[in-house]
């Protein structure tokens, strides 16, 4: 296994000692082997395979795969150096982005076969080519979810400190769609499971308040045995005052 840091990386390429740069910061890079491909004056490729491991401490960001190739563009801000913010992951994908926030820690992890994933000023994008699951862990709140479909894309919050909500933004799965959600016992709310089913989900965090829309087929297990089922829409609202509650939107 080759570990290396990005500042330095050279391997005989056309980019020189420390022009390959990034503002990512405590940046690490491994992988079994890699290459460095010119593209064009503008644009470098950066190729690895074989357990690679790419994380920033910065971004409270790590992406895992089997191959992941990113690129290299010229900053605008800064002559001889290079920005890298698109990546493409193959195989046993897993990506994973913590934040912290006045209420707490919040840690989203995705996972699926292929990932293509753009970083920005504004969000992080994740979009997954296959099987989907998404796992988001918010501490503050004590609140877990994992959603399962067939294909997805999370957004997600650029750098590691925000002032309110969750590291995940929203996110779009589609089905068959599975959700699973546990709310840990706090000061103002009891234990509790909801489990739910949908031919698609679309998923908001908003502040600390959690939307959640459910399409097609719903089928709804709350908390102390309630049920709901056969519905085409449904709203799913979370926030820390009021707990949880549902809103049919469409038909049974």
């Amino acid at each position: 296994m080759k570990r290396f840091s990005l500042i330095a990386l050279i391997l005989g390429s056309a980019l020189s000692m420390a022009e390959l740069w990034t503002n990512h910061k405590g940046l690490t890079f491994s992988a079994h082997s890699w290459q460095i491909v010119q593209d064009s004056p503008k644009l470098t490729t950066i190729k690895s395979k074989g357990g690679v491991s790419f994380a920033s401490v910065s971004d409270g960001m790590t992406i895992t795969a089997d191959q992941l190739d990113f690129d290299a563009i010229p900053n605008p801000n800064k002559p001889k150096t290079y920005l890298l913010s698109h990546a493409v992951a193959t195989k046993d994908v897993k990506i994973v982005k913590t934040v912290t926030s006045p209420q707490g820690r919040q840690t989203t992890e995705v996972t699926g076969p292929k990932a293509d994933y753009l970083t920005g000023s504004r969000e992080t994008v994740v979009k997954i080519l296959g099987p989907t699951t998404i796992r988001n862990l918010d501490q503050g709140q004590q609140q877990s979810m994992i959603a399962t479909g067939s294909s997805g894309i999370a957004y997600l919050e650029p750098g590691v400190q925000v002032s309110s909500g969750n590291g995940l933004r929203r996110a779009t799965l589609e089905g068959p769609v599975r959700v699973v959600f546990h709310q840990a016992a706090t000061k103002k709310e009891s234990a509790s499971d909801i489990t739910a089913t949908s031919s698609q989900m679309q998923l908001e965090n908003v502040g600390q308040e959690r939307r959640i829309t459910l399409i097609g087929s719903v089928h709804v297990m709350g908390p102390n045995g309630s049920e709901t089922t056969g519905v085409s829409r449904a709203l799913m609202v979370h926030d820390p005052d009021k707990g949880w509650h549902l809103d049919l939107l469409g038909d049974k």
